[in-house]
């Protein structure tokens, strides 16, 4: 899928146009209004079941032209018990919701439909269907609607099993860390303004940022139970090249400097050095840490 080639991993801004249940949703891409089906990843909200539609059977001897035109000579033939017992099972056939059901499309509803959403692509079903993780503003933060239904509507015993083609998709997810920072973890003082701060600039904006790979650290998910594999460590530059979300944060106070090394190559001292001036303005400035 062309789409999905050209934006898998990137953050696509949206207008949620349905909700069908909690976790699939339709979607107006921007800027084009491309009409989309999104999966929620991670996550099969509980089924809304399925509504009885009543048929109805028309049963007549009229043989005049006056039925929609040009009709048939012969009267319709009249339907046995049979057909007419197998039609009436079929109108009444209804499934009813699972339980929260109901609710889990409320709360997409309430929080996302017909609002500006974020949405990010990871692959696609066997059916063509995209996947991917949805974003909605709240006030002055970006929430991921995966962890806001199972934090605040869906309980655990509730969740499905995730279709076996949709677990066979590969993650795009990457575990990595900011280069040459400490930044506060969520219980720690200002780590959730950090966090905070974080969402607004990637997910909350409409910038585009160029990740460069510092270094490969292949100890930092199994030592802090983050994640497993190979944890990259990046400076994410803006738009432009002089600029960075790490000095960003050093300036605003919301991360530290690590110690350095007493080895260093020219090109990383003169990165540091800028770094530790942007720490020394937010000291100056009492910002923050």
């Amino acid at each position: 899928m062309g789409l999905l080639a050209t934006n898998k991993g990137k953050p696509m801004e949206g207008i949620m146009e349905q909700v069908r249940d909690g976790s699939t949703i339709r979607v107006y891409l921007l800027p084009d209004f491309q009409f989309v089906q999104v999966f929620v990843v991670g996550i099969q909200s509980p089924s809304m079941g399925r509504r009885a539609v009543a048929e109805t059977v028309v049963e007549t001897d009229l043989t005049s032209d006056d039925q929609n035109g040009d009709a048939s000579a012969e009267p319709w033939a009249q339907l046995t018990s049979a057909q007419k017992l197998s039609a009436s099972a079929a109108a009444a056939a209804e499934v009813s919701p699972d339980p929260f059901g109901p609710e889990a499309k409320h709360f997409t509803e309430f929080h996302c439909l017909n609002r500006d959403v974020y949405v990010v692509l990871e692959g696609v079903d066997k059916f063509s269907n995209l996947i991917g993780s949805v974003y909605y503003p709240e006030g002055e933060t970006v929430k991921d609607l995966t962890l806001e239904l199972v934090e605040n509507l869906v309980p655990y015993s509730q969740l499905r099993p995730i279709d076996a083609s949709l677990s066979a998709t590969p993650g795009l997810a990457q575990l990595y860390s900011l280069a040459f920072l400490k930044v506060p973890s969520l219980n720690d003082e200002f780590g959730t303004e950090a966090a905070q701060y974080w969402s607004e600039q990637t997910l909350g904006s409409s910038l585009q940022f160029k990740a460069v790979i510092e270094e490969r650290d292949t100890s930092e998910g199994k030592i802090k139970g983050q994640g497993t594999g190979t944890c990259l460590v990046l400076t994410f530059f803006t738009e432009d090249p002089e600029d960075s979300i790490n000095e960003a944060m050093l300036k605003d106070g919301l991360a530290r400097l690590e110690k350095r090394m007493k080895w260093e190559s020219n090109e990383r001292k003169l990165m540091l050095n800028n770094l530790e001036e942007c720490q020394e303005e937010a000291k100056t400035g009492w910002r923050g840490m």
